[in-house]
């Protein structure tokens, strides 16, 4: 049997998205799941971020901050609408402020912290839970693995050592943000900065990689992940 997944995310390049048709067209965070334990057949249950109530009755609104608040709304929505799954997966960006904060130190602290709204939601609804938070953004893990790209693409790059402490002005193309980052990398060889691609990024990407070149981040996700993924 599938372990079922619900999942819920920030757009079309982490978890997915429903086109017109209302056919859900998954992102690359699937591939990065699935890529965790290839002897666990996983089935998803996308929940669309624009369907989560935009309040919640007061008597059901429990202390909880940032990346929480969400959980909260993706726990009742699904509760509500009696949806059933073995594993509630939540993707989100660290705050973007974190992306101001310039040393280590304050980077991890702003992931811990992240993490932590995230862990106390799901043991305040007593559900088996997967966060993934980035420090930075979704790009920044695809920027880990050199080797990768050239499973993947045949192409040979230089990434940046440090991808988690990327950053800088997304308007300006040539800045250190990690999108902007990702984008020359790929357009330099023809490649488009997409969920295709970012997709198969993921699925040549090693997962001891990512977490030696992502240590602020990844580890936490990695964790409870290889413990719920068996």
């Amino acid at each position: 049997m599938p372990i079922k997944i619900l999942i819920l995310g920030e757009g079309a390049n982490d978890v997915g998205i429903y086109d017109f048709n209302g056919q859900w067209i998954s992102g690359s965070i699937i591939n990065l799941l699935t890529k965790i334990n290839d002897k666990v057949e996983l089935s998803f249950i996308p929940i669309n971020k624009k369907h989560l109530p935009n309040t919640l009755p007061m008597k059901d609104r429990p202390s909880l901050e940032g990346h929480g608040k969400v959980i909260q709304k993706m726990f009742f929505y699904s509760y509500i609408r009696k949806m059933e799954y073995d594993i509630m997966v939540y993707y989100g960006d660290t705050d973007k402020e974190a992306g101001t904060k310039t040393t280590k130190t304050q980077a991890k602290k702003a992931s811990q912290v992240a993490y932590k709204q995230a862990y106390d939601a799901f043991d305040k609804f007593d559900v088996k839970g997967i966060a993934i938070i980035p420090l930075r953004m979704l790009e920044s893990w695809l920027l880990a693995d050199e080797q990768a790209f050239l499973n993947a693409f045949d192409i040979k790059v230089s990434l940046p050592k440090n991808p988690e402490m990327l950053w800088g002005d997304k308007r300006d193309p040539k800045s250190n943000h990690p999108k902007k980052t990702l984008e020359r990398i790929l357009s330099r060889f023809g490649l488009n900065s997409d969920t295709s691609n970012f997709c198969t990024i993921y699925d040549n990407a090693s997962i001891p990689i990512l977490e030696s070149k992502c240590p602020i981040s990844f580890p936490p996700f990695l964790m409870k992940a290889q413990e719920y993924l068996t």
